[in-house]
């Protein structure tokens, strides 16, 4: 049962994160661009919108990441309940111990960013002004830029650290099941947090799902060990004349 269930919930769970960037694509797609701007224009001041219409909303902008951020929250948190399951099926703690401190690390990393996003969306909507049909944002003060800019870059190191504990609990599950999937999902999932300076790197993290749900789905159960046959204490029968 304790596999069954472990399985099924990291299957789920992988599937849950390849499809939720497809839908932010098709629903969101100029949401990651637009928050990119929109940063660099509060930090720097800059344009903001065209015509006395802000580019984006308040709540074009936290309403999507509140949903994001809760879906994100379940595939973590059934990613950490299979790891539990299977850590108790394998008999090996450190699968689920170590998914865990990736699931902390994670969720606090997550949360800095978060925070300054919505700290930047509110400085921006306070600061826009129109000046001949084109809004500006002002540009923060430089002590106030340092900080976000520092907690970025905390909450990147703890997204990085967070990966190193889920590339290890990922290469104890493929080392104890023999489903080597496990493995490359971790290292590509640690390459995908690395590169996320970049575009690409969030592609790179889709990859590491793929691998995810390949190396649940190819989970068997152990084989059954059957116990050699008892000795027979009974002497053979004498041989026919």
């Amino acid at each position: 049962m304790s596999f069954q269930i472990g399985r099924k919930l990291g299957l789920a769970a992988s599937l849950l994160a390849l499809i939720l960037p497809i839908i932010l694509v098709i629903f969101y797609g100029l949401l990651p661009a637009t928050i990119f701007s929109l940063v660099s224009a509060s930090l720097t001041g800059g344009l903001y919108g065209v015509s006395g219409a802000p580019l984006i909303s308040f709540g074009d902008i936290i309403i999507p990441i509140i949903a994001i951020v809760v879906i994100a929250l379940i595939i973590f948190i059934m990613n950490s309940l299979a790891m539990q399951r299977l850590s108790q099926y394998y008999n090996e703690s450190a699968i689920f111990r170590n998914s865990i401190y990736g699931l902390i690390l994670g969720l606090v990393g997550i949360g800095l960013t978060v925070a300054v996003i919505i700290k930047v969306v509110l400085y921006a909507d306070a600061s826009a002004r129109d000046i001949v049909g084109i809004t500006t944002v002002e540009p923060m003060t430089g002590t106030i830029a340092t900080l976000l800019v520092s907690i970025i870059f905390a909450a990147f190191l703890l997204e990085l650290v967070s990966a190193v504990f889920y590339l290890l609990a990922f290469r104890k599950l493929g080392d104890k099941s023999g489903v080597y999937s496990f493995n490359k999902a971790g290292k590509i999932y640690l390459i995908g947090i690395v590169m996320t300076i970049v575009v690409i790197g969030f592609l790179i993290i889709w990859i590491a799902w793929v691998y995810s749900a390949s190396g649940f789905n190819s989970l068997k159960p152990k084989a059954l060990e059957t116990p050699n046959p008892p000795n027979s204490l009974s002497t053979p029968p004498p041989p026919m004349p």
